[in-house]
């Protein structure tokens, strides 16, 4: 039997193009684009097809509704495509990060980082979906995914208190809160997880928490997660101001590992205001000789405008 035009791949595709090209599209021809996205094999269409949907801004409602359809019954290797093209279209409709957030349970890594920025562009997660997250985050024991995912409840800024408590709940099944007595694991190893939630908290939602300061000292004394510093330090620096009895604590881990010192210094330099004591601590590191952090101690002086010009003596 002879080929028709439709069955052929190359005239698929530049029909496709063609039509991603053309300044307005009807919601019918969206439709049918969709249509193809769902029972498709090939995945050079499937490209051309995503490219008609990131261009299109806004797109109708019912477009979306058939889009929502694809995502739950499309092939896995979809994922990737339509989340990239739905990240222009936030905010989006609810059953779409509905779907978005299931895909939490089974997607592969390589799509996740997809998957968090729209979670992350979205601004409308409401707090029954952001719990979902955190179940389906919790589910998951392969570590890469859940350090990236735990991302998503970073970066929203209006993510309650309680649904961050109850995640550090489920990562360290215990029955309280924060408190570090608590963070312990079934080898009796400290549970990081849910203190790296607690430090990516807004200052509004730390200064809910009443072990804050403690856990991030307890945190500051453990050498499993000074392994880790230069990525945790990132945390502490979402935090613009820190309890002085913390940053005592930073500042005295500065003598005991040269490779910690830019990260102290990046730390102090985001902090608004520091004490006198702290700050003649900068000005020993500075005499102590590092030259890789001297410029870091300096900008960490000037930004608290305590830097005075001395006599030439000429």
């Amino acid at each position: 039997m002879a080929e028709t035009h439709a069955d052929l791949p190359g005239i698929k595709v530049a029909a496709v193009e063609l039509l991603s090209r053309q300044s307005t599209l009807t919601p019918g021809i969206l439709r049918k684009v969709a249509e193809k996205l769902e029972s498709g094999d090939d995945d050079e269409l499937l490209e051309a097809a995503i490219e008609i949907f990131r261009d299109r801004s806004p797109l109708k409602p019912e477009i979306f509704d058939e889009i929502a359809r694809i995502l739950e019954n499309g092939p896995k290797r979809f994922y990737y495509g339509v989340t990239e093209a739905l990240k222009h279209h936030t905010p989006l409709l609810p059953e779409i990060l509905h779907q978005i957030t299931e895909w939490l349970r089974h997607a592969e890594f390589a799509v996740l980082q997809s998957i968090i920025e729209v979670l992350e562009d979205d601004s409308d997660l409401t707090q029954e979906l952001c719990r979902r997250i955190v179940v389906l985050v919790v589910a998951r024991t392969d570590y890469d995914f859940r350090d990236e995912a735990i991302q998503i409840l970073r970066s929203l800024s209006a993510l309650p208190m309680e649904i961050a408590q109850e995640m550090a709940l489920l990562l360290k099944d215990c029955d309280n809160g924060y408190s570090s007595d608590q963070n312990k694991d079934e080898d009796g190893d400290e549970d990081e997880d849910a203190s790296q939630i607690v430090l990516g908290l807004s200052p509004n939602q730390t200064n809910s928490s009443p072990n804050f300061v403690k856990d991030i000292c307890k945190l500051l004394d453990d050498e499993d997660w000074v392994v880790q510093r230069e990525a945790n330090s990132s945390h502490l620096r979402c935090q613009p101001k820190l309890p002085t009895v913390v940053l005592h604590r930073i500042v005295q881990h500065f003598w005991s590992d040269f490779n910690w010192d830019g990260c102290i210094m990046e730390i102090l330099r985001d902090q608004s205001r520091l004490t006198p004591e702290i700050l003649e601590m900068v000005v020993g590191s500075i005499s102590a000789g590092l030259s890789e952090s001297q410029w870091r101690a300096l900008e960490v002086l000037r930004l608290n405008r305590i830097c005075h010009r001395k006599p030439s003596g000429r």
